[in-house]
């Protein structure tokens, strides 16, 4: 421990219990400090897994919030490298960042400031120094329970070099996503919770508590499980969510949404039972959740549904297994993405595969253009062509033109709008995509394919232009335009 000190002779330890008389004399802001009850329950909710330090060489009051992981690391550094001399972040050798957080506070606004930096050793000035990173945060916590987020990143020369502009972004939140992303931020508002619901938030993983994408103060006036769902979804629900834990209670008043009100009990009954997973680790977290949009907002929530598919559909057999699995997972995603009823009666595997290939249809429909029209330009308008050149005059329409040829025509949208071109389905011994653009006032062919972007025979490209020829003139021969790119 000695030799760590050495290393960190610039910092001095500081406890705001039993701060020194002279020291305080030297600072008086923090007596006041000391007195504030916000501040103070900050510095509480910090001590189990960070030490502050104060910065020794500066006339000013620095303080840092210092990991207490980061002494254990040290002294293998230290006992690995004692015959070494070394200059590195602790960053780049170990797989998870240190960081520590220099630590300011404003009585007057009782804003607490949080500026993160990466550690970086020294062995040859025996000391450790703040090293600043291209891209730094800042963190401003409120007394209302908001977060304010600073980032600042350096830009670069071309030739790598940093200069001295930054590029900020700055956002303001109260949703426990960001609030509980950060150990720090986490253990602080925790700590202001003061109703029976912290019992609740506290049997959870703490990984999970950054995955409530609702806002901390509904939660921290919640007492109950049920009370928390119920306002964050805004919806009253006649079950006793209490019986649940916390996530799977939330995950479940989202599922509501999909499920007929006769079946809903069913659903309940599943959702208490040991049939119903429950989290234990980071890991199995991902494989069991999905993400669900309830008006509007997206959630990421217990894949109940699936859960259920798995208990209750006989599948094909152990070599089948895997495909039908996925089949399932698919399904229950088709639901929640189509926003289609879940019908709890279906018990047959082929069923599903059915009702599968149904959901996906609807799907792919839902994603078709609504018949907004294309900004095609009067010259391709008054165009007389055959018939059989029917020019699309709706984004529906284009994407319906790529969807049958299967190409990716519906990409040209932005091109027909500014009037450089025209797209026609041409019916003339099978079905061909054309679009004709114009040069030097003449139309031309710019592409003409046919299905999976066939190449048209030499027949049909020669009526294309001979038809293009008519209508430039009878005596003018058409230039044709460059294959720049394929519909694909």
């Amino acid at each position: 421990m000695q030799k760590i000190q050495n290393l960190i002779q610039s910092y001095k330890p500081l406890d705001f219990s039993s701060i020194d008389e002279k020291l305080l004399k030297e600072f008086p802001i923090l007596k006041e400090w000391q007195k504030d009850e916000l501040f103070m329950s900050f510095i509480e909710s910090t001590k189990e897994n960070y030490s502050i330090f104060r910065y020794s060489c500066t006339l000013n009051l620095e303080l840092h919030l210092i990991p207490n992981s980061l002494f254990d690391y040290l002294e293998k550094i230290l006992e690995a490298n004692k015959n070494l001399g070394f200059s590195f972040g602790i960053n780049e050798i170990q797989e998870r960042k240190i960081l520590f957080y220099s630590l300011r506070y404003n009585i007057q606004t009782k804003d607490i400031l949080l500026s993160e930096n990466q550690v970086f050793l020294r062995k040859e000035k025996s000391t450790f120094v703040v090293f600043q990173t291209e891209e730094r945060k800042f963190i401003i916590l409120k007394e209302n329970n908001e977060c304010v987020f600073k980032i600042y990143k350096k830009w670069k020369r071309e030739n790598g070099e940093s200069i001295k502009q930054f590029n900020t972004k700055t956002f303001k939140t109260s949703q426990c996503d960001y609030l509980f992303d950060n150990e720090i931020l986490r253990n602080c508002f925790l700590q202001r919770i003061h109703t029976p619901i912290l019992k609740d938030l506290n049997l959870l993983p703490t990984f999970l508590l950054s995955y409530l994408k609702v806002d901390f103060n509904l939660l921290k006036q919640s007492h109950t499980i049920q009370d928390f769902v119920e306002s964050a979804l805004n919806l009253k629900i006649p079950f006793n969510l209490n019986k649940l834990d916390l996530f799977t209670a939330l995950s479940f008043g989202i599922f509501l949404q999909f499920i007929e009100e006769k079946e809903q009990n069913k659903f309940y009954q599943f959702a208490l039972s040991k049939n119903c997973p429950k989290i234990k680790s980071d890991e199995a977290f991902f494989e069991r959740t999905c993400d669900i949009f309830y008006k509007r907002k997206k959630f990421k929530v217990l894949d109940l549904y699936y859960f259920y598919l798995l208990k209750t559909i006989q599948l094909r057999g152990e070599e089948y297994k895997y495909n039908d699995e996925s089949t399932l997972k698919d399904y229950a995603k088709l639901i929640y993405e189509t926003k289609t009823m879940i019908n709890l009666k279906i018990q047959s595997f082929q069923r599903i595969r059915q009702e599968h290939n149904v959901l996906i249809d609807k799907l792919n429909a839902s994603k078709i253009p609504k018949s907004k029209k294309l900004k095609i330009h009067q010259s391709f308008v008054h165009l007389k062509l055959p018939k059989n050149f029917k020019l699309l005059k709706t984004e529906r329409e284009l994407f319906l033109q790529g969807e049958k040829q299967n190409n990716c025509v519906y990409t040209r949208k932005d091109k027909v709008n500014r009037g450089t071109s025209a797209i026609y389905d041409l019916d003339y011994q099978g079905d061909y995509t054309l679009e004709i653009t114009k040069r030097k006032e003449k139309f031309i062919i710019f592409e003409l394919k046919g299905k999976h972007n066939a190449e048209p025979t030499e027949e049909i490209y020669s009526y294309v232009r001979e038809e293009l020829e008519r209508v430039n003139s009878k005596n003018t021969k058409i230039m044709e335009g460059k294959y720049y790119c394929s519909i694909v």
